[in-house]
């Protein structure tokens, strides 16, 4: 990171061991989230807009599960969040899972290795778009509220 930037967006592991303080109790490996350095409060499922699960063993079947569950929690903090874009890692195989309130769709699976140009357009991406193309319906207004 450049010396006095402070970036928009950021992708932290620190929920890992851990779960996000909300009524569901999920530990994703990875969240994407928008990083405000001045925050008090900890971060919260309402900040996260998108996560990685990263699975070592490949085709395990818990892992469709947890990437819903993870989702589901998203749209509960959420309800302005149109669409949400996951990733998946697993045994050097990524995926991008695409869930909206009808259901989900998953890509092809892509060695992480032999398509590294591919991952890392996916998190440029990530890094980049704007709030529209990520998640939020462009038409409702948003607040923060404070407790």
């Amino acid at each position: 990171m450049l010396a006095g930037i402070v970036p928009k967006r950021l992708w932290s592991a620190q929920f890992a061991i851990r779960s996000i303080p909300g009524a569901i109790k999920v530990k994703p490996d990875l969240v994407f989230c928008s990083s405000d350095p001045l925050r008090e409060t900890p971060l919260t499922w309402a900040q996260v807009i998108s996560f990685m699960e990263v699975m070592s063993k490949p085709n395990d079947p818990n892992m469709s599960l947890n990437l819903a569950r993870k989702a589901y929690t998203v749209f509960m903090a959420q309800p302005g969040h149109r669409f949400l874009m996951a990733i998946s890692i697993s045994a050097q195989v990524f995926r991008l899972h695409v869930y909206d309130c009808s259901g989900v769709i998953h890509s092809h699976g892509y060695n992480i290795h032999v398509h590294a140009d591919m991952f890392s357009n996916l998190l440029y991406f990530f890094t980049f778009a704007q709030p529209k193309h990520l998640r939020y319906d462009p038409t409702l207004i948003y607040f923060d509220i404070v407790p």
